[in-house]
């Protein structure tokens, strides 16, 4: 047996959504079908739009708001922070990639992420205390993350 293909896969999450209209129509009935002839399955004609709201709605199903999962870090400040001064970033909802040359601040980001969910300093390998993270010459400092609350539900 073949696993369904992707598409097959979302046409029954949106079958499933709407129970009372079909995504797939089989073009043969399940009894007509032989081991060397698989069925053959045609897409029923659905918008673009139906599709975008079906995978909206998929979506909000799962907790996501504007495609952030429940608990996606949304937005990341520091205020002397190691090297940075003040800064803050939005990571977007799927992969996020830091790049840039040695000495850039991409560890420093990692580092803010860390200490901003609670993790020991000592996981990091920089340093034993907190106090170790704050910028050069400064006073204090701080880190500041914004996670993504599930969806409100709309029951």
């Amino acid at each position: 047996t073949m696993a369904p293909s992707l598409s097959q896969q979302e046409d029954a999450a949106v079958a499933r959504q709407r129970p009372g209209k079909r995504a797939l129509a089989s073009a043969a009935s399940p009894s007509a079908a032989s081991p060397s002839r698989p069925l053959k399955q045609t897409r029923m004609a659905a918008s673009p739009l139906a599709k975008a709201k079906a995978k909206r709605e998929a979506a909000r199903e799962l907790g996501e708001v504007d495609g952030y999962g429940p608990g996606s870090v949304r937005r990341v400040v520091v205020h002397n922070f190691m090297t940075y001064s003040d800064c803050w970033f939005e990571p977007g909802p799927r992969l996020n990639l830091l790049l840039g040359p040695n000495g850039s601040g991409k560890s420093t980001v990692v580092c803010a992420l860390c200490i901003g969910l609670a993790a020991s300093p000592k996981v990091l390998g920089r340093a034993d205390n907190v106090r170790d993270f704050v910028k050069r010459g400064e006073v204090s400092g701080w880190v500041e993350l914004f996670l993504q609350l599930p969806a409100p539900s709309s029951a």
